[in-house]
């Protein structure tokens, strides 16, 4: 009798073949989406309030496309940053990937907030733009404390926090990887 980690080593060695997309395969696809753009644009442009018989037909293949995409981005993120930190060995690198990425998020995020600050004032943007207050119902949520926040890193219940609309489920990802 085979080992069962044999058996799976000859399934994906003979799955290669199939999903290798080195060849045409490849160029294909990308015709395709190609094409689905053009497409997509042309048909846009020709038949604006043409086609309103088929909105909600559109809108409920796109809903359901968008909220399968939404359900598999939290446990694709989960099983990443386990997968990558259990690959990584040893915990004093895993610290030093952990702080140089911490590190390049807050230098980009800094980057990115001072490009906006300041690339609309050199380049004037809104400028001879009234600015009109509006009454509205909109209730602010709660400021938790720092407490509470770094609290609720690591979730009570896993599976109940991805559907919480919160990345930062994902440092729960650290001590089943350590």
């Amino acid at each position: 009798m085979r080992q069962p980690d044999n058996i799976l080593g000859d399934i994906l060695q003979k799955q290669k073949g199939r999903i290798d997309m080195k060849g045409g395969k490849s160029k294909l696809i990308t015709l395709f989406i190609f094409l689905g753009l053009v497409s997509g644009i042309l048909f846009g442009l020709l038949m604006p309030g043409r086609c309103e018989f088929l909105l909600p037909a559109v809108e409920l293949v796109s809903g359901l496309y968008m909220n399968a995409l939404r359900m598999m981005i939290y446990p694709l993120v989960f099983c990443s940053l386990v997968v990558g930190i259990h690959s990584i060995g040893s915990v004093s690198a895993t610290g030093r990937i952990g702080a140089q990425s911490v590190l390049y998020f807050v230098a980009t995020t800094l980057f990115a907030s001072l490009l906006g600050l300041f690339l609309p004032k050199v380049l004037g943007l809104g400028s001879g733009v009234a600015i009109e207050m509006m009454d509205a119902a909109v209730e602010a949520t709660p400021f938790t404390s720092l407490l509470d926040t770094v609290k609720n890193l690591i979730p009570s219940n896993p599976v109940a926090s991805f559907a919480k609309p919160s990345i930062l489920l994902c440092f729960g990802c650290l001590p089943p990887s350590i």
